[in-house]
């Protein structure tokens, strides 16, 4: 049985206990920043028509701490609102004020808004419902099924079941992933899927990188910190290479272009791993790798095996052993 209780903060208290790091909203089972500016502004919307909006739901921890089940979009569009960040959405209803008069708030900031609208997004009560005394599963449990309305991602999926995420988490932010991986895909996890994907690579004779092999390797693996360090002295190699491009024509534009594509990092690091392993320079390897990665005739590699096996089906522990078979024969 769950024991929960419910209060109510103002939005003002959320604020300050966010602020304050009270509340961890980076678990492994929230999800990333997700809402657009039109989803936040009708949230904010609601706030200033007192609206009713749904609960948030947390884990209470004690001595003040809280770990967010439910509620990182809202309480992200309020704090952001109220800091400046961004304006109100084009399309955000206009609101009835107390006299009566109907006024327009799109494209207003925060600070642009009718003290009385002010008044009532920071007066605002929200509904927390605190979970005490429950474990992590309890919590992973409950985050499923306050989970109905949208439908996790296979890699939200597999974060929830990964016992040592903070350690993916520190090899998703080395220049080598975070260059390769836009914003709106890290939003959606990417660089730490890509983490994810160079671990096995690393742990593994057969590698695959199906969701559900993935999820399988990752869940439960004990990722130790001499690992993080060998996957991090071969990411020093990419990162490397990327910098030598520093001046580069429009051409070598599109082959690094093609080398930061996730599929190639992973066996860029394989390779890099290969090289440090056999005392090859960085030097040498950038060398290698630019060779062996060409510029236009369709074609990403000078090895057409290497290319077949990066169309399709890239995941399959086929195609990836094709990969790095091709992609060492560099070095020899």
């Amino acid at each position: 049985m769950y024991n929960r209780s419910r209060q109510t903060w103002t939005a003002k208290k959320l604020i300050k206990e966010t602020e304050a790091g009270n509340i961890d909203f980076d678990i492994a089972i929230q999800r990333g920043d997700a809402w657009s500016r039109q989803q936040s502004s009708l949230f904010i919307n609601s706030l200033i028509i007192d609206c009713p909006v749904p609960d948030m739901f947390f884990i209470n921890n004690g001595n003040g701490k809280y770990d967010a089940l439910d509620g990182k979009q809202r309480t992200y569009a309020i704090i952001k609102f109220v800091r400046g960040k961004y304006s109100l959405h084009v399309s955000t209803p206009s609101v009835i004020n107390k006299a009566g008069e109907e006024i327009q708030i799109t494209r207003m900031y925060f600070n642009d808004l009718p003290e009385e609208f002010q008044d009532n997004i920071m007066d605002y009560n929200l509904g927390i419902v605190q979970l005490n005394g429950v474990t992590l599963e309890e919590g992973k449990e409950a985050f499923t099924r306050l989970n109905g309305g949208t439908p996790l991602s296979s890699i939200e999926l597999m974060r929830v079941k990964v016992a040592e995420l903070d350690k993916f988490q520190r090899l998703s932010k080395h220049p080598a992933i975070d260059k390769a991986i836009t914003a709106i895909a890290k939003k959606k996890f990417k660089n730490e899927q890509l983490a994810m994907q160079i671990y096995v690579a690393f742990t593994n004779d057969y590698p695959d990188f199906s969701i559900k092999t993935l999820r399988t390797e990752i869940g439960d693996a004990t990722v130790t910190n001499e690992q993080v360090i060998r996957i991090e002295t071969a990411l020093d190699y990419i990162d490397a290479l990327y910098l030598s491009y520093a001046k580069h024509s429009s051409g070598t534009k599109i082959q690094l272009a093609n080398m930061k594509k996730p599929t190639h990092v992973v066996s860029l690091a394989y390779a890099a791993d290969y090289a440090i392993d056999h005392e090859i320079t960085v030097d040498e390897y950038i060398e290698k790798v630019k060779d062996f990665f060409v510029v236009g005739q369709g074609k990403t590699t000078i090895s057409e095996a290497y290319n077949e096996a990066a169309r399709s089906g890239t995941g399959r522990a086929e195609a990836v052993k094709i990969r790095f078979e091709e992609i060492l024969k560099i070095f020899r």
